[in-house]
């Protein structure tokens, strides 16, 4: 194979049959760095240049007399943003399978804010080498930013906190992966969803990672949660050590210091697992897409609301306007005892245009080929 052969190869045969996959691969850089030692090695020398050429030579393009070599780990970053920019908004499979990924990227991570533009480099907590974790990092290595309007983490509440940022001060290492597995276990994201109703204790199957919910918990249906095995008794005991840590209780005493009533948003309203209504006297249990509703037991002598006991019955599709957040105690498969209530705040205008369905910013992005060959260049350059 004479040299010019060789070149043309190594651009047009090999070069591209490695650059057709990038769109979809996840490699670190280090990854990137490997194969692109092994090409070197094995072709520098058939296109007649010593195998100890400098680098700038070898990969600096041929116009300022390079050999024009590609960089891989830049290539594959090229395509991953062409891929956002091309599927991000679109109704298609991948753009279908991006969201998704970027949504689960918040729940993973726990944090407030686009996903988008979180700290990768710093949440050490979540799937490494995945697609999207992989294309945030080279974006925050190359100083890049894409914004998107898909929503992350919703806070619930005007005193709110989100459980991985408190962790994170507390926490390091694989303990901080151990909580945050207990955490998704558990479908909870921020303070509000550990909490009773009225603000003022967590909610005790809560502290204890036992799957019974009865607190409102609105992250629980307000996201679709993974699949997480159940945790050890090593790791629950981890997770409350950490709670009690953070919010300064203790199993005993629950009570958050100086807590007064807690106000909900009122855009948790539809997704808090219990709810009371006090005209009928009926409490509200989330189920899917509807409704169980239970109906006060006929109980003589009772005066406190707190003591009464509700029974299971039907199911509805509607809720009312004029419940309460609820905390209740399961009592039986069959029967429930509401234990404390809180309250709605009315959402603003600009709190309901945030409750819109997801969705990216702009709705199509139409450019020329030549735009986007130019922007690719700029970025590698």
């Amino acid at each position: 194979m004479s040299h010019t052969e060789a070149r043309t190869a190594v651009k047009h045969t090999i070069g591209r049959t490695i650059r057709y996959p990038l769109a979809a691969t996840a490699m670190s850089k280090k990854d990137c760095n490997a194969v692109q030692k092994t090409m070197k090695k094995e072709s520098i020398g058939k296109i007649g240049v010593i195998y100890t050429a400098p680098n700038q030579v070898v990969y600096s393009p041929t116009e300022y007399g390079g050999l024009g070599h590609r960089h891989i780990y830049e290539d594959q970053t090229i395509d991953h943003i062409s891929t956002i920019l091309q599927h991000g908004h679109s109704t298609s499979i991948a753009g279908s399978l991006l969201r998704t990924s970027i949504e689960y990227l918040a729940i993973e991570s726990g944090l407030l804010g686009d996903p988008m533009a979180l700290p990768i480099h710093d949440i050490s907590w979540i799937s490494e080498k995945t697609w999207i974790d992989t294309i945030l990092k080279a974006l925050e290595d190359k100083k890049i930013s894409i914004g998107s309007s898909i929503k992350g983490l919703t806070e619930w509440s005007k005193q709110e906190a989100f459980l991985m940022e408190k962790a994170m001060n507390c926490l390091s290492g694989i303990d901080l992966n151990i909580f945050n597995k207990v955490r998704m276990y558990l479908q909870v994201a921020t303070l509000s969803d550990i909490m009773t109703a009225d603000g003022k204790e967590i909610d005790a199957p809560k502290l204890h990672g036992r799957e019974d919910t009865t607190c409102p918990n609105p992250s629980k249906s307000a996201y679709i949660w993974p699949n997480v095995p159940k945790p050890q008794t090593t790791e629950i005991a981890l997770w409350k050590d950490t709670i009690c840590k953070m919010f300064a209780v203790t199993t005993n005493n629950r009570r958050l210091q100086g807590a007064a009533e807690r106000k909900w948003d009122d855009r948790s309203r539809l997704h808090a697992q219990w709810n009371h209504q006090d005209s009928n006297d009926t409490i509200y249990q989330r189920k899917g897409a509807g409704w169980t509703m239970w109906r006060c037991m006929n109980t003589t002598g009772r005066t406190r609301r707190a003591s009464q006991k509700y029974t299971r019955g039907p199911t509805t599709l509607t809720l009312p306007t004029n419940v309460r957040p609820s905390t209740i105690e399961i009592n039986s498969p069959n029967t429930v005892i509401l234990q404390t209530r809180g309250h709605y705040l009315q959402m603003t205008n600009h709190q309901q245009q945030q409750t819109n369905s997801l969705r990216w910013t702009l709705p199509e992005v139409h450019t020329t080929q030549q735009m986007e060959r130019q922007y690719a260049e700029d970025i590698r350059n």
